[in-house]
């Protein structure tokens, strides 16, 4: 199982980068709730068709097709594609048509704003929905620091890599590769014996139920770990659903446990094609999960494993002054203190 992943997960990351455009997309968020949208994508040929480009757009959009020559001096197609959507929820309709290459992914976008008098706060959130239900948390496997260099861009890995604090983000890299190994397995296993559990409870109307399979979990990855088995080895054989279950059920429900095995894997290992997404907030940036730069943009990179076991939400929230409000406490302030003024004025005369 574990030379299974993989492979399977190389593979993936591989097809990742293969004859798909270099893509970014940018929302300028304004103050009632519109959204301009960009799409930026650069190619070495000219192949921007919808089913091969990361993110839904069609022919209502501004479209604009350049030639640039890349540092490395090679020719790129560039494409901008850019529309006006009056709300968030237009936005979501694209997501809900969405015949892109990675249209079997749950996407959408949130909007809200909070009027406070002295200011309006902004909250603009786009999410992908997790991959599966029963896999683990990444928190559950590293620190902080991992986590934060896990989800970093890779232009900002690299700069950490190679710069004065290198050695400490060298082996903060080399734990997080570890433990993402383990973060995938163990999720792979959660849900493959959640699946596997509920087809033989159906098939058995109830009589065989594997409640204890989550309680092998730990004993299972320290057993494909330690003792590096060729693990394909291992479940063709039925060596590992044997411990999983027990010989008996391991032979009266093996198809179970394949058909489970294939369907879990097309779920976590389905093909997306990664790309980059930057939103511009109104007002004054006040917090965000992603990496905020000096121009005022909010980046965030966008590959699978983000959203492999827990939803991927890429928010940003700001705030904006309401000048109008301020003068208008200020001038009732001040007309406050001017009658009371003339107030005691009037008493201190008739004193």
């Amino acid at each position: 199982m574990k030379k299974i992943l993989s492979a399977s997960f190389l593979m993936l990351f591989a097809l990742h980068s293969c004859n798909r455009p270099e893509t970014t997309v940018v929302n300028f968020v304004r103050p009632d709730g519109s959204v301009l949208r960009e799409i930026v994508m650069k190619h070495s040929g000219k192949n921007f068709s919808i089913s091969n480009v990361q993110v839904p757009y069609d022919t209502t959009w501004i479209i604009t097709d350049t030639l640039e020559i890349n540092p490395e001096g090679d020719t790129l197609w560039v494409r901008r594609a850019e529309k006006l959507f009056r709300n968030f929820r237009e936005i979501n309709e694209y997501y809900e048509t969405d015949s892109s290459f990675n249209r079997e992914e749950k996407r959408r976008v949130e909007f809200k704003k909070s009027f406070r008098w002295f200011n309006t706060a902004f909250r603009f959130a786009e999410i992908i929905e997790a991959r599966t239900k029963n896999g683990y948390p990444l928190s559950r496997f590293m620190e902080k620091s991992e986590s934060e260099f896990f989800y970093s861009p890779e232009s900002l890995k690299e700069k950490l890599l190679k710069g004065p604090d290198s050695l400490r983000y060298k082996a903060i890299e080399e734990s997080v590769n570890s433990k993402t190994t383990e973060w995938i397995i163990r999720s792979f296993v959660a849900e493959w014996s959640e699946l596997f559990s509920r087809m033989v409870k159906e098939k058995t109307s109830g009589a065989v139920v594997f409640d204890n399979l989550k309680s092998k979990e730990d004993s299972l990855y320290r057993y494909l770990d330690l003792k590096n088995k060729d693990t394909d080895s291992l479940w063709n054989s039925g060596v590992i659903l044997s411990f999983l279950v027990g010989e008996e059920y391991a032979s009266r429900f093996r198809a179970e446990a394949d058909s489970a095995m294939n369907e879990v894997q097309e779920v976590l290992l389905r093909s997306f094609s990664n790309y980059t997404e930057k939103t511009f907030m109104p007002g004054r940036l006040t917090g965000t999960s992603g990496f905020a730069d000096s121009t005022g943009y909010v980046l965030w990179p966008v590959k699978s494993e983000y959203f492999m076991t827990e939803p991927y939400v890429m928010w940003a929230e700001s705030e904006k002054t309401n000048i109008w409000a301020w003068v208008i406490t200020i001038a009732c302030a001040l007309y406050f203190l001017y009658r009371l003024a003339i107030r005691r004025k009037g008493r201190a005369g008739r004193l």
